[in-house]
């Protein structure tokens, strides 16, 4: 049985206060007690715990004493301090992490719900999942955490930056002597400048656009190690946005690469800074990856393959049998494969995810929209059909229609058990109540008001008064080979709808097939999606026509303004105010239909010794370097 220490941070109140004049603000000293107190990995109860402060950057200074002990002081800085921060050396001995360089050894194989192709350059990269590059361990980040899940420029590849007194740039510099795998040469600061180019410039279809895209200009070369970064609005959490706790990240490439064979002539060479190299890439089918001596860990374990195994019940059986060593086993299967198999152990990984069905084709913002290639785009959007086809889409001019389609949306939502969903469907490993803007019934701001009540007969009563007794038929796209998205979820809302009379013509099809059409206002087909729990003072509304229509929708603009303020203002407790706002609207108008929040879990096979994947806020496999396996 494994055994693995929680450690319980306790920070205690700022005991002092330092003038920071030479930077135009103050940073705050916190004291850090770490409470070392075992528990057993093997459970398998979800726990939800908001905590009541925002996440902060943390920049961690190593300070050698002559004698004593090194001593580690953490510098909690607030959003306000123009700072700099920069990384200190190690000994040759150990990695940057404070790990002892040693050679890897042994094997082992990850399962996953699908290998994704190379897709290396980010203004290529539309598939929604090539954050897993990173995950496996190809490529790198501009920043990272440690183990404490604070950004930290020692274990960066920028080890320094500073923030303009306007908040209009930022000046980084970048750790000198980072290659490239093959011979692809030194990491210098025009690959970055030149990756993150590639993610903003028009036509981009780089999946994180609407996320980095919103604050970030562009970036330009200063000299060989150093750079700067232009800001559009300034992003209170940028270091977090460009570090491993996200997922929606730009990676680095190599330049050399591209400007030699060109963007689509490079896009499928898989070459990064990372940990580990790929030696052989089958999509669909898996890939063989070989540890490197990377600058800021040595992997423990020299060999990992990817495989893709689609079918729950197969990857179960791959398991159980030791073809597989680490899997994200199928919620209503984890508590059998975990009785049936000595040694294992389960890991849940990211924020629960509250699943949810989209009403798109709700396109209600009006004047100049956002666009990928259109500047003029104008309402209404293509997807906008306030008709009988579309009962679900409002319009906004004729208030009597607006109402009878709430009336069909509520009645929608009137329909789905989330209780039984949660427990029936993925064995408990959830919570039932959850909303669009990250709240839950947990968090002291939750509104009871914001789900409707389970009541199918009160449901088909709605759809009558809305003028469809007999209901009606809608495609609806349930999107497979996803680990986020819950298909079967998907599958009991759509036996749930038919049972008050509706008919629901189910397309099943992968993420990426579809995922190009909820952009630019095109997309008016319901369906599946998922937004991950927490963040509660984050800015939400970036796919609903902030940034793009991503989620099928945009709200007019009364309400958008109150969600835009969220990008700048430093107040935590008025942004998640705001927040509130938003949630209020989208639930009296029932925008989107909670359906469960779903926790997601990797279980690890008896020849995996350890396994330290670093907290992300969304739930994928990650920290390949750190598993460990029994040596035979």
């Amino acid at each position: 049985m494994h055994r693995n220490p929680i450690r319980f941070f306790v920070l205690a109140a700022a005991i002092a206060s330092i003038s920071a004049a030479a930077c135009g603000g103050t940073e705050q000293m916190i004291q850090t007690v770490v409470v070392e107190k075992p528990i057993e990995r093997q459970v398998v109860q979800t726990v939800l715990v908001e905590k009541p402060i925002e996440r902060q950057v943390i920049q961690t200074v190593l300070v050698e004493k002559p004698i004593e002990k090194q001593v580690l002081q953490t510098v909690v800085v607030e959003k306000e301090v123009k700072t700099v921060v920069t990384a200190t050396a190690v000994p040759a001995s150990m990695s940057a992490d404070g790990s002892i360089r040693k050679a890897p050894t042994g094997q082992f194989v990850l399962a996953q719900n699908e290998v994704i192709a190379p897709v290396l350059i980010p203004a290529l990269a539309g598939g929604g999942q090539e954050f897993l590059y990173h995950s496996w361990g190809i490529v790198d980040y501009p920043l990272d955490i440690n183990t404490r899940n604070e950004v930290d420029a020692s274990i960066s590849l920028l080890t320094s930056w500073t923030v303009a007194p306007d908040q209009s740039k930022v000046t980084w510099e970048l750790r000198p002597g980072v290659r490239f795998h093959s011979t692809w040469g030194e990491l210098t600061a025009e690959d970055i400048v030149f990756s993150y180019n590639s993610a903003l410039r028009q036509g981009s279809r780089f999946y994180g656009l609407q996320g980095v895209g919103r604050w970030m200009d562009r970036m330009e070369v200063v000299d060989k190690y150093r750079g700067v970064m232009f800001i559009k609005v300034w992003n209170p959490r940028w270091a977090l946005n460009l570090s491993n706790a996200q997922t929606h990240v730009p990676w680095i490439v190599p330049k050399r690469l591209f400007d030699t064979r060109g963007e689509v002539g490079g896009v499928d060479t898989a070459i990064g800074t990372g940990p580990y190299r790929v030696i052989s890439w089958k999509s669909n089918d898996q890939i063989v990856l070989e540890a490197v001596d990377h600058w800021r860990v040595v992997p423990k374990t020299k060999t990992m393959r990817v495989v893709e195994i689609k079918d729950p019940l197969a990857m179960q059986a791959a398991f159980l049998v030791g073809e597989v060593d680490i899997a994200p086993i199928a919620t209503p299967l984890i508590k059998d494969t975990f009785t049936r198999i000595p040694g294992s152990t389960i890991t849940e990984m990211g924020e629960v995810d509250t699943q949810f069905m989209q009403m798109t084709g709700n396109y209600w913002l009006k004047g100049k929209l956002k666009h990928r290639t259109d500047p003029n785009a104008q309402f209404p959007r293509r997807g906008y059909k306030p008709d009988d086809k579309h009962p679900w889409i409002g319009d906004i001019d004729d208030p009597a229609h607006m109402e009878k389609a709430r009336k069909v949306r509520l009645a929608m939502a009137m329909a789905v058990d989330q209780k039984s969903i949660v427990k029936k469907v993925i064995d408990g490993f959830g919570v039932p109540h959850s909303v669009y803007t990250g709240f839950k019934s947990t968090d002291a701001e939750w509104n009871k008001d914001w789900l409707p009540a389970y009541d199918p007969k009160a449901a088909k009563a709605l759809l009558s008064e809305a003028g469809y007794p007999s209901g009606f038929s809608f495609e609806l796209a349930l999107p497979s080979g996803v680990l986020t998205i819950d298909d079967q979820m998907g599958f009991a809302v759509a036996q749930m709808w038919r049972e008050i009379g509706l008919n629901p013509v189910i397309d099943n099809g992968t993420y990426a097939s579809t995922r190009d059409r909820r952009f630019d206002g095109v997309d008016n087909i319901p369906r599946q999606h998922r937004i991950f729990t927490g963040d509660i003072d984050d800015y939400k509304c970036g796919s609903f026509g902030g940034d793009t229509t991503f989620h099928g929708l945009e709200l007019p603009t009364e309400i958008l303004s109150v969600c835009e303020r969220n990008r700048t203002e430093p107040d935590r407790s008025k942004r998640i105010a705001n927040n509130v706002a938003v949630q209020d609207y989208l639930s009296k108008w029932v925008l989107t239909i909670p359906i469960g929040a779903k926790a997601t879990y990797f279980m690890t096979g008896p020849a995996i010794v350890s396994w330290d994947p670093h907290k992300s806020n969304q739930p994928f496999f990650v920290g390949s370097w750190t598993v460990e396996v029994r040596r035979k």
